[in-house]
């Protein structure tokens, strides 16, 4: 059954996500910022049917999330949300839960997201688990990482 898919977040890979997911008979709309439209060149891609410009997830987070909510309101129905890049993921976590109950997320759980975009929590199950991992200090200030270095 096709779905309609929004991609978040225009990376070179983004485009192979698009086409594999077109070519299993899906339509593709693409969430973009003004600035990744006029760098990026996904949005011309054949597998891409619909392109949504949306703010700044990054620097204007409170409007994209009305603006998602409105596009989710006032458009073509969207069934699954895929957020790509990690800025992408992180504000999905914040807003996960006022999505309409009928849209698939794809990514994992809020809790696992946090838990992998922690780094230091990463390292120490990683550690953990016996998985080789480079060298690392915890610095919480700005002076600190002088002092880790020496």
């Amino acid at each position: 059954m096709s779905k309609r898919i929004l991609l978040l977040g225009c990376y070179e890979h983004t485009l192979t996500i698009a086409r594999s997911l077109v070519r299993a008979g899906h339509q593709i709309v693409l969430g973009v910022t003004p600035e990744q439209l006029q760098e990026g060149y996904v949005h011309d891609s054949r597998s891409v049917c619909s392109t949504w410009l949306h703010p700044d997830i990054v620097k204007q987070p409170a409007a994209f999330d009305t603006a998602f909510m409105d596009y989710l309101d006032d458009h073509p129905p969207v069934d699954v949300v895929f957020p790509i890049g990690e800025d992408d993921i992180r504000r999905i976590t914040c807003i996960r839960s006022s999505l309409p109950s009928h849209i698939t997320v794809v990514m994992p759980s809020n809790d696992a997201v946090h838990r992998c975009l922690n780094k230091e929590s990463a390292n120490r199950l990683a550690s953990e688990c016996d998985i080789p991992t480079a060298g690392t200090r915890t610095v919480r200030t700005a002076n600190e990482p002088r002092k880790a270095i020496e």
